[in-house]
């Protein structure tokens, strides 16, 4: 079975290339993703400073810029 499997503290665990694939991103990618399941934001790989990059895209998301 492939897919997603959720662990019992709640963490997310996939197969290899699942969540790269769904969301067209490197492995050190990242996606910001609404509750509706809209992807808001997404970086295709990460850069030398990410918290800052997901910090002003939640800002900019959350018209706080």
């Amino acid at each position: 079975m492939s897919g997603i499997q959720i662990g019992p503290a709640g963490d997310a665990a996939a197969d290899a290339d699942v969540f790269e694939d769904a969301y067209g991103v490197a492995p050190d990618g990242a996606i910001i993703a609404r509750p509706d399941g809209i992807v808001a934001w997404r970086a295709s790989q990460t850069d030398l400073d990410a918290e800052q990059s997901i910090e002003a895209a939640m800002n900019r998301l959350l018209c706080r810029v």
